[in-house]
């Protein structure tokens, strides 16, 4: 789960699927269901599998992954920034940012800092 202004981000798993949710807040206290990004196919032959979106409120990276020796994930985007996570929670990722940059590139890496995966977004 990743909090973003007004909401929270949320990424599961169901079988070979993972989803990610929006959760809205509105009239400050009630919650509400955002966009939704449902049923993307875990790819078993790859290190990880990852799509990405845009929203009202921010632009967001995320995924699983499968290769269990990736210790850290890059999202790089188009204004030069670049999100880093390496805590993920049952190999589940989000990076999400609120400036208008978009997502460029994505890269994996081990513990000794070795590169695992690198994928660039069709411009």
């Amino acid at each position: 789960m990743e909090s973003f202004p007004g909401g929270k981000y949320i990424v599961g798993r169901y079988e070979q699927w993972i989803s990610k949710s929006e959760i809205n807040q509105a009239f400050g206290f009630f919650w509400r269901i955002g966009n939704q990004n449902i049923g993307i196919t875990i790819k078993e032959g790859q290190p990880l599998t990852y799509s990405w979106s845009q929203s009202d409120y921010d632009f967001c990276v995320y995924g699983i992954i499968t290769d269990s020796k990736i210790a850290k994930i890059e999202v790089y985007t188009s204004d030069g920034s670049i999100l880093t996570q390496s805590d993920f929670h049952e190999g589940l990722f989000i990076l999400s940012w609120e400036e208008e940059a978009e997502f460029w590139k994505i890269m994996a890496y081990d513990a000794s800092g070795a590169v695992i995966f690198e994928e660039e977004r069709l411009r």
